[in-house]
Parts: C-alpha cells; structure tokens; sequence
C-alpha cells in the first residue's frame, strides 16, 4: 500500500478510494497487539474486509502494471482535444468517443472499460485529422482565390510602374497567412490564421493604389475592386 500511495495521490488515476480503505484496514489490524479474545473477535469482524482487501490490491497492482499507461493516453488525450472540443463536437462519431471517454475517467472504478480507451482516442485522432485537412482546403483555396485576383492586377500593370520586387512585397502578407494556416493543428488555428484575411486584402489593395498613385499621378488605374477584394 505505501509503494502505490504516492501514485494514486496524484488525484489523476482512479482507485484513490480503494487503496485508502485498505490501508484503514492495515491501520486497523496493526492496532490489535494482543492475543485476546477481543483481538480475535475484531479480527473476524473484519472477515469479509480482508477478502476485498485481497481483490482490490490485486486490482490496483494489475492497474498500476498494465493499465497506467493507458490511462495516461486517456488523459493526454482529453488535453490534446480540449482547444478542438467544439468542432470534434459536430461530428456525431467524435462527440459520442469524446463523451465516452470523459465518462471512463470520472468513473471511480473504470476497470472493465480501460480496455475501451485506445479506439476511442483513435477515433478523434482520425475525425480530427479529417476536420484539420477540410480547414487547410478551404482555408488555402481561398487564399489562392484572393492572391490570383492580386496577381491579375498587379500582372496588368508595367515593370515601369511597379516593379517585379515590389508586387512580391505587396503580396508577402497573404504568403504569411497560407504559411500559418499550414502549420495548424487544429481547425481553430486555422480560423485564427485567416481571421484578418479580408483585411489584409484590402490593405493590400489600398498600398498598390497608393503605390500607383505616387508614380503616375496624372494617370487614371482603372482597378476592378470587387475582383481585388476576392468578392463576389
């Protein structure tokens, strides 16, 4: 019992109850010393806790072998997809594993359902790899509409009015936002990666026309806003 208690009083690993019961009963029997009736009377009295006492130790130690690790994925896991809970939660497969999963860790005594743990995290890995990929798509492919609708603009206009160092400047901003929203690993990153993506856009359709201003002040750039902004 003492081995197990500095584990168990982490508070993060079910059997904490367990394993204070039975060392009550240690406590409890080391305190009879004398061989007397009383003493026999107590330990009988105590019969049927050293049966259990003998069942829980067996399942604390089979736990603490081969179960810990388990349950330290268990919870590594509900870390890892507490920022992607609200997506996760759309999807009725991911919502039910994630429900599951917080049942079992709340469960004083999850045994039996240990074994559950593995294909459940398996399942919000593979609906949360498929959420992060449709983000990325839809994320990246909108990108690449506004950055083409830039490029027309700025490919319309001469080497002598904007030079080809300049546009890869104006354009440098977007290229950030796609290198951000590659590197997320989650939907949420992605949605923070593109959060400024319209205005960006416009900022970036404000500096070339003051670019093009500034060289050419006395001619007309006719520019088709709409397109620049990426609307429709």
């Amino acid at each position: 019992c003492q081995s197990m208690a500095p584990v168990f009083a982490l508070g993060v690993y079910p059997g904490k109850s367990m394993l204070c019961a039975c060392q009550g009963l240690l406590s409890r029997l080391i305190a009879i010393r004398e061989d007397s009736v009383f003493a026999r009377t107590a330990v009988e009295v105590e019969r049927e806790n050293l049966l259990c006492f003998g069942k829980d130790m067996t399942t604390l130690t089979t736990f603490l072998e081969t179960q810990k690790t388990v349950w330290d994925r268990l919870l590594e896991g509900l870390q890892r997809f507490a920022p992607n809970r609200a997506s996760l939660g759309r999807d009725r497969e991911a919502a039910r594993a994630l429900c599951e999963l917080e049942s079992i860790r709340s469960m004083p005594a999850p045994w039996k359902r240990i074994e559950e743990i593995p294909g459940l995290l398996e399942t919000l890995d593979r609906v949360s790899q498929r959420q992060l990929s449709e983000a990325k798509t839809q994320a990246l492919g909108d990108i690449v509409k506004r950055r083409d609708a830039l490029c027309k603009v700025l490919s319309a206009l001469s080497a002598q009015l904007l030079q080809e160092e300049k546009k890869k400047e104006l354009l440098a901003p977007l290229e950030e936002i796609a290198r951000a929203v590659e590197a997320a690993v989650t939907p949420q990153d992605v949605a923070y990666a593109t959060r400024d993506l319209a205005q960006v856009v416009q900022e970036i359709r404000k500096l070339v026309e003051k670019t093009v201003q500034a060289l050419m002040p006395r001619t007309e750039v006719v520019v088709n806003l709409q397109e620049l902004a990426g609307e429709r």
